[in-house]
């Protein structure tokens, strides 16, 4: 009962700062029931309105650190709608929710069929708003890519990944650090799926070259760049040995 008198007489927004304070500060019920306050009174007094959006924002903030991420989604696309009602459809903030909601699905959720539309329909807005040729657009590029190899769309993704890497090596260079990525995703595919061990071989030299340049050789994901390529070696080694015994007992 004491609650609702400590905070009837307090403003939405400095109910919303209350709580992000205490989800700052590690006290994640009490946040939540605070942020669970604010809506209530956004329903009321604000219900189409950016401070609105603002609490639901920081809001899903706190219901990802505390893993509810079905319940998490389900405000991604109360943000989602608000923000195309109030700012439009293709508007950056908009643009941004609808990333969120798609990487929910995909990264979190494993939901490939709920992510693709959004993706889609990001990739559009940026191309559109953007341009072919930026490095945010490239990156729903690269997204899609992913996607499409974690479906078994093989030829999708190698077609996303060569037309990511073609932008980013464009606008952001050669040695950047998501040109690695990208990079890395088309070895992947090349090596796993093509059997394309010769230029997978040489991609993932590439990559391992620029990570070690940017983040150092001591780094994770340099040393996971390394052992990739050493693995990468021995199956190509044993397949040049099985291609020579082919060819020796006279196997075509």
């Amino acid at each position: 009962m004491g609650k609702p008198t400590t905070f009837k007489n307090m403003q939405i927004n400095e109910i919303t700062s209350l709580a992000s304070k205490l989800t700052k500060e590690g006290d994640y019920a009490e946040a939540e029931n605070l942020f669970e306050l604010a809506m209530k009174r956004h329903e009321k007094e604000s219900p189409d309105s950016l401070e609105l959006a603002n609490t639901l924002a920081n809001y899903i903030g706190l219901l990802l650190k505390i893993g509810s991420d079905d319940r998490a989604i389900k405000l991604r696309h109360e943000l989602l709608r608000l923000r195309e009602r109030i700012l439009g459809a293709e508007h950056p903030d908009t643009a941004k929710s609808i990333k969120n909601l798609a990487d929910s699905y995909f990264y979190k959720k494993n939901d490939c069929e709920s992510a693709e539309p959004l993706y889609r329909r990001l990739l559009a807005i940026r191309e559109k708003v953007l341009g072919l040729e930026h490095p945010d657009t490239a990156e729903i590029i690269n997204a899609m890519a992913d996607l499409m190899f974690a479906k078994g769309a093989y030829d999708s993704a190698e077609q996303f990944y060569r037309q990511a890497l073609a932008i980013r090596e464009k606008v952001l260079g050669p040695e950047h650090l998501d040109t690695a990525n990208t990079i890395a995703g088309l070895s992947h595919i090349l090596s796993n799926v093509r059997e394309d061990y010769t230029s997978a071989e040489s991609l993932t030299r590439r990559v391992l070259a620029i990570r070690e340049k940017v983040l150092g050789i001591e780094h994770p994901l340099t040393a996971k760049t390394k052992n990739a390529l050493d693995i990468l070696l021995k199956i190509k080694r044993r397949c040049n040995r099985q291609k020579a015994i082919h060819h020796q007992h006279g196997f075509h």
